[in-house]
Formats: structure tokens, sequence, C-alpha cells
């Protein structure tokens, strides 16, 4: 703040407001015409501080083309991450594959992978490309953070600390910006991925913070690793005949609901979305009365054959009904109908539909449903699984 002209009144004419975000961003210079009353100049004073907020919140909101590239790269690195993550049902196969997506998401961070193993305890690796030294500082700071994430079965980010606050864990711990995220199996923890940006050295350029792109990056990561942990679950348990399909052993409509209901609190645990297909063959119930309940139930078994063959291992598939089916597609985004089109080609190749004298009357209707974008509860999902196609 600069004072006016000698010997007038000492009140500030230039008022500087930092810019703050996530990271320091700048200073805000505003300067004050003429002479102000003092309740004028306080009233000044706070309306600067107000719009500096602003201005960090819009400077920190817009994305600039290097960081739409950088979430094309990151979207692209994840696609080819879950493909392995998901499928992998040995705890220290899956620890091993967590660390390196880690470490292909987060190169320069020191990251931290802990994954409950079958004796109860947790199976722990990290990775960084520090010294040694700085990796063990860093990782005494990092155990007391994992531990708060599991405890409080809450994500734990740098996002938010006071400035103060902030230097001061860069000053202790050579840390400049951190995120751990929970892995959550229903209500238990599981596991917790972390990581930690390490501070810059005195003279040099800031170190980046955590944005929100890299959270959002962790907390897809965590949901692969619950969803592979899932499966393995799943896989080592008998199947009851309750949730089973005993015509196509597909799930049936009570595990269905299930799954939808898991995977919705999954979806609001880790702000994730997931994709649910309903489908119906038209006029199932016409076909089967003139070709017959065996052409049905072939027909059926048939189509379910062909729908596992073209569906992730992670994602549930249920006959729903009779001709009725539904796909409940874990964190994955709307694909236009090209699912939808890819099941009715295959229609014709099924030998049940060849067999009849005029196959061109087997058709295939289908809903999507995007979670929680178009539907808002899980109670109206599971209500629309009942009635859509």
């Amino acid at each position: 703040r600069f004072p006016e002209a000698e010997g007038e009144e000492s009140h500030p004419s230039l008022l500087l407001a930092p810019l703050s975000g996530s990271r320091p961003l700048g200073v805000l210079a505003l300067e004050c015409v003429g002479g102000q009353a003092a309740a004028d100049v306080e009233e000044f004073e706070r309306l600067c501080g107000r719009v500096a907020e602003f201005l960090a919140r819009s400077i920190e909101g817009q994305v600039d083309e290097s960081e739409l590239s950088r979430r094309s790269a990151l979207l692209g690195s994840l696609a080819d991450i879950a493909g392995r993550i998901m499928t992998t049902h040995d705890p220290e196969a899956l620890l091993s594959e967590t660390l390196g997506a880690l470490r292909s998401l987060f190169p320069e961070a020191l990251v931290t992978a802990r994954i409950r193993g079958e004796g109860g305890g947790f199976l722990f690796r990290s990775a960084s490309e520090g010294s040694d030294q700085e990796h063990q500082r860093a990782l005494e700071f990092e155990s007391t953070l994992a531990r708060r994430a599991v405890e409080s079965r809450r994500e734990i980010t740098s996002q938010g600390l006071p400035p103060e606050e902030l230097r001061r864990v860069i000053a202790e711990h050579g840390v400049s910006a951190y995120a751990f995220i929970p892995v959550r199996i229903d209500e238990d923890v599981a596991g917790v991925l972390g990581v930690l940006r390490p501070a810059s050295l005195r003279g040099t350029e800031p170190a980046p913070g955590m944005s929100r792109l890299d959270v959002q990056t962790l907390r897809k990561l965590t949901l692969y690793v619950s969803l592979a942990m899932e499966n393995a679950k799943r896989a080592g348990a008998r199947p009851e005949r309750t949730i089973e399909d005993p015509l196509t052993g597909l799930l049936a409509i009570g595990g269905f609901d299930a799954r939808v209901e898991e995977e919705v609190k999954r979806a609001e645990r880790y702000r994730e979305r997931f994709l649910l297909t309903v489908l119906a063959v038209t006029d199932f119930d016409r076909l089967a009365d003139q070709n017959g309940s065996a052409w049905g139930e072939s027909f059926q078994k048939e189509f379910a054959q062909a729908l596992r063959r073209n569906v992730r291992e992670v994602d549930a598939v249920a006959r729903i009904g009779e001709g009725r089916f539904a796909v409940l597609s874990p964190a994955s985004d709307k694909d236009g109908g090209a699912f939808l089109r890819r099941l009715e080609s295959l229609l014709a190749q099924l030998a049940a539909v060849r067999a009849l004298p005029n196959p061109d009357a087997v058709h295939l209707s289908g809903r999507q449903f995007y979670f929680p974008d178009e539907i808002a509860t899980g109670g109206e999902l599971l209500s629309l699984v009942r009635t859509a196609a």
C-alpha cells in the first residue's frame, strides 16, 4: 500500500491481494483514486478480497490446451490400466499392477499402495524417483497420512490446506502436495493408494500441487482396484441358487439387483459413473409360442453365451425375464449405442435364429442408462431395469 501525497491523510491508494488457490497464482493490484474515508477504505479492502477469490477460482477452473492434452493422455493410460487391474485376482499380482499403474500416472512422485492380503494384514509397496534419503523421509509422513485415511475411511488431500500449514509440511517432510484415497469394499477399507509430490529445491520453480485432475485420476484407479478385489471375492464364493439363473448361468434378477446396489454405492463413494444396458428380444413371447418352448430355451442359452463373450470380465450380466437381459458396466462412458448395435448383429449368427424359416423376424431392442447423470437414485434405476426395453 502507498499513501497519498505528503500532507494528506494516510489512506492506502494501492491495495495488493494475493490470488491463492490450490497453489499461489499471482497478485491482484487495485488502485483507489481520490480521497476516501476510513469506512470506505475498509469496504474497498473487503471488495478487493472478494474479487481476488473470484479470480483465483476462475483461473483454476480454466483448462488450457496443455491440460486438455494431459487429460487425454491420462484417459488413454487409464483405459489400458483398467483391463490389467480389474481382471487381476491374486493380491500380490494386484499390488504389483497397481504400483506400476501409479508410477505411470505419477512418474515424478512418491507412490504407495496398500492392499489387504489373504491373511488380513496389508501388503505394501512404494516407489519414487528421488534419493533413498528423500524416499525414507517422505515415507515417514506417508505412514501417518495412510493410517488417517484407513481410520477415517475418507480421502485425505493437500487441496485446500491453509498456506501456513502447507509451508510447514514442505519444511518438515519435503512434500509439496499429497492425496490418499482408501479402497473400500462395502463398509470395510481393503487398502489405500497414495501419491506424494516432492517439494522443489531452493531457487527452482515451485513444485506442482495436486490438481483436481490428479485426484480424479487417483480416485478412478482406486475404483479399479476395488472392483478387482470384489471380483476375486465373488470368484472364491459358491454361487447361490437365488442369485444365479438356472437356464443360462447368468445372474438372476435378485443377484443383479444386489450388484446394482453395490455399484451405486461405489459410484457415489468414488464420484464415478457407470452404464446400465437393458435388452429385450422383440415379441419374444410370440416367437416362443410359434417355435416352441425348447426353441425359446435354446435361443436364450445361446444369446447368453454371446453376451458373455462381448463384455468385460468385470461387467455383470443377468437374465431378468423371458427374452430380457441386462448388463452393468462399471467405470464406463456412453458408447453412442455401439454395444447395442454389436449385439443386434450377433443375433443373425446364432444357430437358433438361423434355423428359423424367417430369421429376419428376430430383433433386439434396448436402452442404456448413465448413472448418476441420467438417473439420480439407485431405487429409480432398479425400477427401470424391470420396465425398460
